[in-house]
């Protein structure tokens, strides 16, 4: 019970520095380098056929940050915080995953830690290629026991992700998508590139992952081959739809095929 009590009052102090850190100028402070985690396109909601919507819904501030993220029709909701201009900490919904407190080095997102009501959970580590692109995300549990998640990523020339590969030791499964061709508009969903469906967003406005937005893609999880068409329907060269052809090419169901559909909106 006291323990319970400790924790808290422990994420009420954090929530009481965090938001006094928000309501400051979120502008880099003096001799500081690096960008901010502003957003320029304003995207409002990403909603997709056959899951619960919205599937994601964006709140911002008067400047462009992100102030509440909900995922999944509300499954997930987060609450940011920042200090000049960067994430510090995120507050979420979830039993799991109570808070998140943002870590730096040269500017650059090294490390999230996940919190739940027990104290920290996981890092999330994270490394970066002499060009700041992300190489490697690294989901690290406190206690003895397996990483629960390794995703390593490879790019284009042009800063597009060409391949993320995500892997569970403690499951030995591997999935592999490959973007295979872009085209030349903005994305704007490149965040979710590599999360699984029910796994916490790690936000990070400042890494771009994809600069375009991909027309075919290649899947392979486990015996399954999928093979993906994409075609997006652009305003003002942003995506407000994008439709699908997804074939199965290797596995149980070779052979088989579905098409998907997404909307997007803005502010």
């Amino acid at each position: 019970m006291q323990q319970g009590i400790a924790w808290r009052s422990l994420v009420a102090m954090i929530l009481l520095i965090a938001v006094a850190c928000c309501d400051k100028d979120p502008g880099p402070g003096p001799g500081e380098t690096g960008g901010t985690d502003r957003f320029d396109v304003l995207l409002k909601e990403v909603n997709a056929r056959n899951v619960a919507s919205p599937f994601y819904h964006f709140t911002y501030n008067n400047e462009g940050y992100v102030t509440r993220l909900s995922y999944h029709e509300d499954m997930y909701v987060y609450e940011y915080f920042y200090k000049k201009g960067r994430i510090d900490s995120v507050t979420s919904s979830s039993t799991d995953a109570r808070y998140f407190l943002y870590r730096y080095t040269n500017q650059r997102v090294s490390s999230v830690l996940q919190y739940d009501n027990s104290g920290l959970k996981l890092t999330v580590s994270i490394r970066y290629d002499d060009r700041g692109r992300v190489t490697h995300m690294d989901w690290q549990p406190v206690n003895n026991g397996p990483d629960e998640k390794h995703t390593v990523f490879t790019y284009y020339e042009d800063g597009n992700v060409k391949r993320v590969e995500n892997s569970y030791p403690a499951t030995g499964l591997v999935g592999i998508t490959d973007f295979e061709a872009y085209d030349n508009k903005k994305c704007v969903d490149g965040f979710a590139v590599y999360r699984g469906f029910l796994e916490h967003a790690i936000l990070l406005p400042s890494v771009k992952f994809q600069l375009n937005n991909a027309t075919r893609t290649k899947s392979v999880d486990g015996p399954y081959v999928r093979e993906s068409q994409l075609n997006y329907v652009y305003r003002d060269n942003l995506p407000i739809e994008r439709h699908s052809v997804t074939r199965v090419t290797a596995g149980p169901s070779a052979g088989d095929s579905h098409t998907g559909f997404t909307s997007f909106t803005y502010y």
